[in-house]
């Protein structure tokens, strides 16, 4: 809701469009950056509380707990991208059926660069590059805000990461199968 408002204020277009390149870029990155860090810093008590509840008589090594915590830490990553792509494709096809260029004009303060147009039932919408940079500024804060609403919204967690862990419990259970089988062959 709160990218869908703040994405009809001039302010924002004029953030977004009127930037130069490199900062534009280096804005998106730290979106990314920001979220990234996010998700590292809860990812190394959420292993050990994964390897407590799954495991407590088979310890993992540095070399698998770093592991899983990676597999913990990519599917994360995935499953926000997915999130930053929906909302990106959202607000490209929302921006360019309701924002008119002379709309883009007013809110960006200079005339709109267009990309390319698109026919659409007799009439044509037009995909700019201030459009892409609004969509893309907006798909980058939702993706930080999805980021920080994994790490500290119980319900997030339960309701995305729950199915991940409850595989990755699954795995340990078989790995200290594994391993009881292992000793008691050393031993028979």
């Amino acid at each position: 809701f709160f990218a869908l408002v703040t994405f009809f204020t001039n302010e924002y277009w004029q953030m977004f469009a009127n930037a130069s390149r490199p900062k534009f870029l280096v804005s998106i990155a730290l979106f990314g950056t920001l979220g990234g860090g996010f998700l590292l810093v809860r990812n190394p008590s959420g292993v050990r509380e994964l390897e407590r509840e799954a495991s407590p008589e088979h310890p993992l090594t540095r070399r698998q707990r770093t592991n899983v915590g990676l597999v913990i830490f990519v599917s994360q990553v995935v499953q926000i991208s997915f999130v930053v792509l929906a909302v990106w494709l959202f607000f490209m096809v929302f921006g360019s059926l309701l924002v008119k260029l002379s709309i883009i004009e007013a809110w960006a303060g200079h005339a709109p660069r267009v990309l390319f147009d698109v026919p659409l039932m007799g009439d044509s919408v037009s995909v700019t590059r201030e459009l892409v940079r609004a969509a893309t500024g907006t798909a980058a804060f939702s993706g930080l805000y999805y980021s920080v609403a994994m790490v500290v919204d119980s319900n997030y967690r339960d309701e995305f990461v729950t199915q991940m862990t409850d595989q990755m419990r699954e795995t340990f259970a078989m790995r200290a199968a594994y391993l009881r089988l292992l000793e008691a062959s050393d031993e028979g």
